[in-house]
């Protein structure tokens, strides 16, 4: 079990490593447009035409603590709980002369829950990479191929009390499960407002590594795969709503809308919606709403909301 976490600490490690190391070599902003070099040397003898790339990558980070106090009238009930969050996203943006736009990025998100009575349990888990090629056919329309991965990084556990013994149930951990998604289609686009994609042609994979999800109490399907298998693979349609509108120069609107849906199932939805205040040193305030549906993980929709006051890093 020691082993097992310790190459996941590693795994993180080496991969938030690995994205500074990108940082400080490429820099913030680098631009090949001149005939000289030796990238352009490369590149001609490739081809006798002059390709103009623009390379843009972006790093944000933040660390927050909340806490939450509550009392009865007589002091008899007490509640406390301590809440930390930490958040990382990474990005690159590879243009070439506007006919070859690629995107990648990675998204890392953990929280932690403290109670005052001994109780700490991660409450926020989420680790993406997605990757999108876009081939712009006019201002406003792209051709796009996109993928996506994402899964959680820790182990999480349901613990209840069965006659005279605590009870342990895992319910999510590392590719337990991880999606990926890849659709084909187009992307309907206004700068610095609103992105939409439309997947004609989406496939989805559910895998799962862990098989300790279907002990005890677990229903048959996890995700919708069935006990003894260890994937399910999906065709469907998929959409993807962005809306990033910075609102004034401290004020940053953000929702993202996600849906898929199988030819034989309902739709599936996940929606966030943040709402962001940046102060100039380095403190940021926001409220952030989720609502969720997925049948194959709960046939009831989910909702989350979170108000977060921390430190930020975006150069």
């Amino acid at each position: 079990m020691r082993k097992r976490r310790k190459r996941k600490v590693n795994l993180f490690l080496g991969t938030v490593l690995f994205f500074i190391i990108i940082h400080l070599a490429n820099g913030q902003r680098v631009s090949i447009s001149e005939n000289h070099g030796n990238i352009y040397s490369l590149l001609e003898g490739v081809s006798k035409n002059i390709y103009n790339y623009t390379v843009i990558e972006k790093i944000n980070y933040s660390f927050s603590v909340s806490h939450f106090f509550a009392s009865t009238t007589n002091g008899t009930t007490n509640l406390s709980q301590f809440f930390i969050l930490h958040f990382f996203n990474y990005s690159i943006i590879i243009n070439r002369n506007n006919a070859l736009i690629l995107t990648q990025g990675f998204e890392h998100k953990l929280g932690f829950l403290y109670i005052a009575d001994s109780i700490f349990q991660k409450q926020d888990d989420l680790n993406e990479y997605t990757c999108d090629a876009s081939f712009p056919l006019n201002q406003f329309i792209d051709f796009s191929l996109r993928t996506s991965a994402k899964t959680a990084l820790l182990s999480a556990f349901n613990y209840g009390a069965d006659t005279s013994k605590l009870t342990k149930q895992m319910i999510t951990g590392f590719l337990t499960p991880l999606i990926c998604l890849v659709s084909t289609g187009l992307n309907l686009k206004k700068e610095k407002l609103i992105s939409i994609n439309i997947g004609l042609v989406s496939a989805r994979l559910n895998y799962i590594f862990d098989n300790r999800v279907y002990l005890n109490s677990r229903p048959e399907l996890y995700y919708g795969v069935r006990r003894g298998q260890k994937f399910l693979f999906e065709y469907g349609l998929s959409t993807h709503v962005l809306v990033d509108k910075k609102i004034t120069d401290n004020i940053f609107l953000k929702c993202d809308i996600k849906a898929f849906k199988n030819y034989n199932m309902p739709c599936d939805v996940d929606i966030n919606n943040t709402v962001t205040y940046k102060t100039h040193n380095h403190f940021k305030t926001s409220i952030e709403t989720g609502i969720k549906y997925d049948e194959k993980m709960m046939k009831t929709v989910q909702l989350k909301n979170m108000l977060t006051i921390g430190f930020y890093f975006d150069p």
